[in-house]
C-alpha cells in the first residue's frame, strides 16, 4: 500500500486526548510546524475545509474521519494516524446535518494532487475492513498501529 510511505512515527498518535476536532487539528498543526511539515496557515485552512466539506464516516459503532486541506499548505507530505481516546464529533461526509462520533482520524497532509486520489482510495479500502479498524482503535502503542498498517 502507498499510504505506509507517508506515515512516520511523529504522526502516529495513540490515545490522543482531544475534545473537539479543532483541538485535534491544532495538535496536528503544532506537530506539523515543529517538524517542518506544514505552513502556518495549515490549521486555519484544514478547519475551513472541514466546515465546507465534512469528512466524518459512520461505520456503525466506530466513526472515522479523513480531514485534509489544499496542497499549498503542506511542505512535506504526511498522513497522521490519530487514535482518539474520546469520541470527537465530526459532521458526516454523506450528510452535513448528521454528526459522527469519530474514534480514528487519518489527517492527510498531501501536496501532490495525483497522490491524493490513490491515498484516498487506499484509506477507503482500509476503513471498509472492520477487523483492521477495530485493531487500530484498540491498539495501545504507536508501534502496534504502525505494524497493523504495514501488514496491509
Amino acid at each position: 500500500m502507498e499510504i505506509i510511505k507517508y506515515i512516520n512515527e511523529n504522526m502516529v498518535l495513540p490515545s490522543l486526548e482531544c475534545e473537539t476536532k479543532e483541538e485535534l487539528f491544532k495538535t496536528i498543526h503544532n506537530i506539523g510546524i515543529e517538524n517542518g511539515y506544514v505552513r502556518e496557515e495549515f490549521y486555519e485552512k484544514i478547519l475551513q475545509r472541514e466546515q465546507n466539506f465534512p469528512t466524518g464516516l459512520n461505520l456503525g459503532e466506530i466513526g472515522v474521519a479523513i480531514p485534509h486541506t489544499d496542497a499549498e499548505y503542506v511542505k512535506e507530505e504526511f498522513i497522521a494516524v490519530c487514535q482518539l481516546k474520546n469520541k470527537v464529533e465530526f459532521k458526516s461526509m454523506e450528510d452535513a446535518d448528521e454528526s459522527v462520533n469519530v474514534k480514528l482520524a487519518f489527517v492527510l497532509g498531501l501536496n501532490q494532487p495525483h497522490s491524493q486520489l490513490t491515498i484516498l482510495q487506499e484509506l477507503m479500502q482500509l476503513i471498509q475492513n472492520k477487523e483492521t479498524v477495530d485493531a487500530l482503535v484498540n491498539a495501545n502503542y504507536k508501534e502496534d498501529i504502525l505494524k497493523i498498517i504495514e501488514s496491509l
